[in-house]
């Protein structure tokens, strides 16, 4: 691939990376910065990461993207959907969950959960931006052993600017969407991803000096992995399948010394990792409430969270076999699954192995529509509208506009292979996998040599003075003129985006509030809040749920069956649900009108009762809590499997 104006080229022999358009103010500011950079590049980017969350916070108020995070806040403080605190988060590994349900029991009015996922993007932007200031610059030999915190070999403040310049259109269209919709997964992805990105600076660094002390940096790119792995076992595996490319191309530019002590750090983490998930599922195992609800989570997930089934007439003979009607599937394709008579794991079973669902479901049409719906995602637009100027400043060769472009197509490809396998990728799924290329954008610009690296950053200033210069802009080629203004409107449209997300939580925010505070605090009504009818990812990370009515809550999503769900069950002698919610005034439903339907008619066909909602607190028109009273013509036919015993 070739483009004009190579900064590999044109700056061969150029003494300065400053161009004399530059006022004495600018070349004052970029050798502040490389000075800074260069004195201590660990400090210089934790305060630089810092100080960036700190505004992103306080300006965007972010929230979570799912009602997942919500809910593992609650049931690691032990408040709403768990009765007391607890270390079986499901999603993520035991040795958070402990640890996270001891910070509660001691400090239970702090808001560990969303604390330690912000922390986990500190920790991981900063080896980013540490990555980006040291790769490809050699410590200074007078400090080679202080490891990662040596001083670096000084370059032109402009090489710095432009590393730091990218790393910032970078946290501008990557880092402030996923910190604005806060979730385990693609916090997961991100510590993963700035993990094996930090080992290939370590690479890169022994390749270039053979006596580098490199331990440091393995020891802590090691760490974020294994902490990715933690999160999100899932997300883990994605950032390592993603990063194999970017590995290969940098192993063809390294010294098998370099590589060897990398990969046995890679083979350290990967064992940790899984030595961890090993002790994971042993706990999960060896406890009665939760032997098998994993497994069971997985295998009812298909029904709902993959939609691998659906109800025609030519799927209805395989229904019938295990005595479901239409509705019986509608109510899990929804997620409700808590009749354990109805939605037993055997039936679930037969059901699945009944045909290839998988394969049935497979059409052009599912991947286009798939497909149209990322492309129409702004944060992504955002990312490949930055992608030319990226392209511009990258070097060329094997580990630069080469590996971008074979990163942006494998992520493809990957996000292809999981519609494939699985389902429709979310946007915690392939957002982060589709950023992955301007990361390694940002990686590639150590893969220069020294003159190259000073002509790309005179050229890099030049390119960028036509933001805000009319006569630089005018001094641009077509292809530059194109690529900044792509990269103007990427950024606009980015944190415009982000902006209109923050203004919508808001209003949403107040009203939730506003429907809480109509909650009874006193704990003796029992709400059943179904699928997303309750927006609890409206919840702010630095919420620490005492906002939040002393009421017990039970979630009709993946929670049910879980440990703490039955223990709430318990706790309100609930044995069957949907009974309850129809012959006890404490027991109330939070639902959306499909959501109440289906129950009527759900209640109708399995108990033989006629049933009506009757409102009881609203907040606008978004949130509705209600409890159903049998009609006064209605005669129930109840079984012995559908029978509530009074409480």
């Amino acid at each position: 691939m070739s483009f004009p104006d190579s900064p590999d080229v044109q700056g061969a022999h150029v003494r300065s990376a400053e161009p004399k358009s530059a006022g004495p103010a600018a070349h004052r500011m970029l050798r502040g910065l490389g000075g800074l950079a260069n004195a201590a590049p660990v400090t210089f980017s934790l305060a630089v990461v810092f100080a960036l969350q700190l505004f992103v916070v306080a300006a965007f108020r972010p929230s979570y993207a799912t009602n997942d995070d919500v809910f593992m806040t609650m049931v690691a403080s032990g408040r709403g959907v768990s009765p007391a605190p607890d270390a079986h988060l499901v999603f993520t590994n035991v040795l958070i969950g402990g640890t996270l349900k001891g910070l509660y029991t001691l400090a239970p009015n702090v808001p560990w959960y969303g604390g330690y996922l912000l922390t986990v993007h500190l920790l991981a932007q900063t080896a980013l931006l540490y990555c980006a200031l040291s790769i490809g610059r050699p410590a200074i030999a007078a400090d080679q052993k202080r490891g990662f915190a040596a001083r670096l070999t000084p370059t032109s403040p402009g090489d710095v600017s432009l590393r730091l310049g990218v790393f910032l259109i970078c946290y501008t269209l990557v880092e402030i969407p996923l910190i604005n919709r806060l979730q385990f997964t693609s916090t997961a992805f991100l510590a993963g991803a700035a993990g094996v990105l930090l080992l290939l600076a370590a690479m890169r660094r022994r390749t270039m000096q053979t006596e580098a002390p490199i331990l440091g940096l393995l020891s802590v790119a090691v760490s974020l992995i294994v902490l990715g792995g933690l999160v999100r076992f899932e997300s883990f595996g994605l950032a390592m399948v993603i990063a194999a490319p970017v590995a290969l191309f940098a192993a063809t530019r390294s010294s098998r010394n370099a590589i060897i002590s990398t990969g046995l750090a890679g083979a350290c983490a990967v064992a940790l990792v899984a030595g961890a998930v090993a002790v994971d599922r042993w706990y999960y195992e060896h406890d009665p409430q939760w032997s098998g609800f994993r497994s069971l989570n997985q295998l009812r997930g298909k029904f709902h969270d993959d939609a691998w089934t659906e109800y025609t007439a030519e799927t209805a003979p395989l229904f019938a076999e295990v005595g479901w009607t239409e509705n019986d599937h509608a109510m899990i394709a929804r997620w409700y699954s808590e009749d354990d008579a109805t939605y037993a794991p055997e039936k679930l079973q037969t059901i699945i192995a009944g045909r290839p669902w998988q394969w049935e479901r497979q059409s052009v049409g599912r991947y286009v529509a798939t497909f149209r719906e990322i492309a129409r995602n702004r944060a992504v637009l955002s990312v490949f509208l930055a992608l030319p100027l990226v392209l511009i400043i990258a070097p060329a060769g094997t580990f630069g506009r080469r590996a971008v472009v074979a990163t942006a197509t494998f992520a493809i490809g990957l996000l292809v292979l999981i519609t494939w396998a699985k389902k429709e990728p979310p946007i915690r799924v392939f957002f982060p996998v589709m950023s992955f290329p301007m990361f390694v954008a940002m990686l590639s610009l150590g893969w220069r040599s020294e003159a190259a690296a000073t002509g790309a950053a005179r050229n890099a200033w030049n390119l960028a003075s036509g933001l805000w210069s009319i006569k630089a802009w005018r001094q641009q080629t077509n292809w530059r003129r194109l690529a900044l203004g792509l990269t103007a409107v990427a950024l606009a449209m980015g944190v415009y985006s982000q902006a209109r997300r923050t203004a919508h939580v808001t209003t949403d925010r107040a009203l939730l509030a506003k429907f809480l505070d109509q909650v009874p605090p006193d704990g003796q009504t029992l709400y059943v809040s179904w699928e997303a009818a309750l927006p609890y990812e409206l919840v702010s990370p630095l919420d620490n749920l005492a906002a939040w009515p002393q009421a017990s809550f039970l979630s009709l999503a993946w929670t049910q069956k879980a440990g703490w769900h039955e223990e709430v069950k318990r706790r309100f002698a609930v044995s069957d649900v949907a009974q309850a919610l129809f012959s006890r005034e404490d027991v109330q439903l939070i639902a959306g009108p499909e959501h109440r339907k289906l129950f009527e008619r759900y209640v109708r066909e399995h108990y033989g009762v006629d049933v009506d909602f009757v409102p009881l607190l609203e907040a606008g028109q978004k949130f509705t809590v209600g409890r159903y009273r049998k009609r006064a013509s209605a005669v129930q036919v109840a079984s012995p499997a559908h029978t509530e015993p009074p409480r």
